[in-house]
């Protein structure tokens, strides 16, 4: 089943959570348009003084430290949000434009949000007395183009023409899309339902040929090759291997249970785990 809206309209849930619990609102589907209501809610998803993981190849942001619980993240204009104890804060009361994250009220993070409904995965290093990016940070998903949205029980030959199309924002519900994936636009923004429960499960092979292709929230049975530069992947499960070719990569919160390959240079690896130091994911996750 597919359904394709404008950006601008799309009524569609774009579940931000921290820890277990749900911090944005549910749209409904059904072709519905709201011009008040774009994609999802806009947020910033921060997360502070990550692990880095071997075969990083970028440079770590000298106030990088030990700091991750309990750090008040507040974004002028807008809301604020506190760390949990793996370093992750939520931040859902902004809008589009230049912000600035002010970290314990002390050091900022300039962050121009472009459009309303953006999500941006953003990793910092922050010392308490400065703050800064980590490199090929932050991961944006933003509205523009079309959004499709695809069920379990999707054609093939849809989601095929979706994921070749330049620019398109690729939406799955949760449940099991059954079948190998070839990403060959550019700028395709893959989004899964419920990130944080990686519910959505592409059970095959998933193929990336285009360039600044996005992953998120997805649980992937088989491999994942890439081939494109400037692809961004958080919060989502590899179960079989992960060859990451291209350049100019940023992985955020992934668990990785079979080998990696990764580029030699700009390659910015952070809390994945099945990446030392880090342990392997947890069983369930890699079954």
């Amino acid at each position: 089943m597919m359904a394709i809206e404008t950006g601008r309209f799309m009524r569609l849930t774009a579940y931000i959570c921290a820890s277990a619990a749900m911090l944005t609102g549910c749209g409904n589907r059904g072709g519905s348009r709201d011009p008040d209501r774009p994609f999802g809610d806009t947020a910033v998803v921060v997360v502070v003084n990550p692990q880095v993981n071997d075969g990083n190849t970028t440079e770590i942001p000298p106030p990088a430290s030990a700091l991750r619980e309990r750090v008040v993240v507040d974004s002028e204009p807008g809301g604020a949000a506190t760390t949990d104890a793996t370093g992750l804060a939520v931040i859902t009361d902004v809008a589009a434009g230049d912000a600035e994250l002010v970290f314990d009220g002390s050091v900022a993070l300039p962050l121009t949000i472009l459009s309303n409904g953006d999500v941006y995965d953003l990793a910092v290093a922050y010392g308490g007395g400065d703050v800064a990016a980590y490199p090929n940070f932050a991961i944006r998903y933003g509205i523009g183009g079309d959004i499709v949205v695809f069920a379990s029980d999707a054609d093939p030959t849809d989601v095929a023409q979706a994921l070749s199309t330049n620019g398109n924002i690729v939406f799955f519900r949760n449940g099991v899309y059954r079948g190998d994936l070839l990403i060959t636009g550019d700028d395709v923004i893959f989004f899964g339902e419920g990130f944080t429960e990686r519910q959505v499960v592409i059970d095959g092979n998933v193929e990336v040929r285009g360039t600044g292709v996005r992953i998120r929230g997805f649980t992937i049975t088989g491999d994942l090759t890439v081939f494109g530069n400037d692809f961004g992947m958080a919060f989502s499960v590899v179960r079989g291997r992960a060859d990451i070719l291209g350049n100019a990569v940023a992985f955020l919160r992934n668990a990785l249970c079979g080998e990696v390959t990764v580029p030699s240079s700009n390659a910015t690896l952070l809390d994945n785990e099945g990446m030392a130091p880090l342990p392997n994911p947890p069983q369930e996750l890699c079954e």
